[in-house]
């Protein structure tokens, strides 16, 4: 065999992110009307200020139609986490087949502060942008 096999209860780990994303998507895609009742966001309930995730919900089933710059145009967050979320999905499917285990690991290392601006940055221009278009 190629690589190092990980015991059994690591794979598991791998085989759950997987059957949870892709359990999220089918019920995303089969269910959009279900799901889009369960939109809540305590911010926008409380203080009347959408958060950067307002409209993830609808752009996520505008994504699953096809409708790729509706879904961009309600939350433009949201195709960076599908597209992060992918990636992630396709690591835990490879990290399983070849019993290795480096997905978990790379996502408890230290973040590099650079990137952590950034991303605190693209979370207030969008939550700015919910509120210019009134969410």
């Amino acid at each position: 065999m190629f690589f190092k096999t990980k015991p059994i209860k690591s794979r598991y780990k791998y085989l759950l992110i997987v059957l949870t994303l892709v359990g999220g998507y089918l019920i995303f895609y089969f269910y959009p009307q279900e799901v889009e009742q369960f939109t809540f966001c305590p911010l926008k309930f409380t203080l009347d200020i959408p958060c950067p995730a307002c409209g993830s919900i609808r752009a996520t089933s505008l994504f699953l139609k096809g409708d790729l710059l509706g879904g961009f145009m309600v939350n433009p967050l949201t195709l960076l986490t599908h597209s992060a979320l992918l990636v992630g999905c396709v690591w835990a499917m490879v990290d399983l087949f070849r019993g290795s285990d480096t997905l978990i690991p790379a996502l408890r290392k230290k973040w590099n502060p650079y990137v952590l601006y950034a991303l605190l940055i693209l979370l207030l221009i969008n939550m700015v942008w919910n509120y210019i278009k009134g969410l």
